[in-house]
């Protein structure tokens, strides 16, 4: 079964604001939004359009895909400490 990546996202951010002590709605927040981007990035690479988009052809450039992959470390580190914290939530 595939998973869709869009769905995946929002029952993460529904699981994390679960979390008591919560996370805090910011770090909600960048995680969600961190995750909205890179399915950008990788929709833009992967399905290609008529039109030039230059929001998303900057990630592709060596300096921004460098500044994406310190982004990306950084994502999953918060999300690894995430799901750690979730794993200890009692399930229903």
């Amino acid at each position: 079964m595939a998973c869709d990546v869009a769905e995946g996202t929002r029952l993460t951010e529904q699981k994390l604001r679960e979390l008591k002590p919560s996370p805090g709605s910011a770090t909600i927040k960048e995680i969600v939004t961190q995750a909205h981007m890179f399915r950008e990035v990788r929709n833009y690479a992967l399905h290609v359009i008529e039109t030039h988009d230059g929001d998303r052809e900057t990630g592709f450039a060596e300096t921004d895909a460098t500044l994406l992959a310190i982004a990306a470390r950084r994502y999953f580190v918060k999300l690894a400490d995430l799901r750690d914290q979730l794993s200890s939530f009692p399930t229903r």
